[in-house]
């Protein structure tokens, strides 16, 4: 199985994997199963290798020196080509969510230290999430406050023209008049 994903410049990624069939199939007929998983970068170069033993676990890639789309490839050492099947359960945490430590584990619901920790976290998203929404009233408010103005300055724009062309028709007409009845045309 391989799963990639955009990782930003000098942003951690924490993969979680769960993968129950390990323990069931570590002693099936063709051997001990086994998982090896490898992180590669965009360049291709391996940043985490390993030999997955465990049932659970996660392991943290860093883009300190280039950003983009990094890779998480997991193989099975299965000999048939209709292989084993096996169950894989993949999490990728990227930012705040990733420098979360609750996340790397399973959290524990039983205690009030885990509850804690859900509550923070949940208080954090919640800051970010009220942040993104002031900001977004911000702009939408400056973006009416410029339509508005704009819109008003149309108006009394137009307002101008039209008393500048009624009076440059009144002028006219007074002028063509004073010509008329010079020329005793009238």
């Amino acid at each position: 199985s391989t799963q990639s994903t955009w990782v930003a410049l000098d942003e951690s990624m924490v993969v979680h994997y769960r993968c129950p069939d390990l323990d069931d199939y570590s002693h099936g007929p063709s051997g001990p199963l086994g998982l090896t998983l490898t992180a590669t970068d965009p360049e291709g170069f391996v940043v985490h290798k390993d030999v997955v033993r465990k049932a659970e676990d996660s392991f943290e890639v860093s883009s300190m020196a280039i950003g983009g789309e990094h890779t998480v490839c997991f193989q099975t050492n299965a000999t048939h080509w209709w292989g084993t099947d096996v169950r894989l359960w993949l999490d990728l945490y990227f930012g705040a969510d990733a420098d979360d430590s609750s996340l790397h584990h399973s959290p524990t619901v039983d205690t009030i230290e885990g509850l804690h920790q859900e509550v923070q976290r949940l208080k954090h998203k919640m800051l970010e999430i009220r942040n993104e929404m002031q900001y977004t009233k911000q702009r939408d408010a400056r973006f009416r406050q410029t339509s508005d103005s704009t819109y008003t300055r149309v108006w009394f724009s137009a307002l101008i023209q039209i008393a500048l062309a009624i009076g440059l028709m009144l002028f006219q007409l007074h002028s063509l008049k004073a010509f008329f009845l010079k020329k005793k045309l009238v």
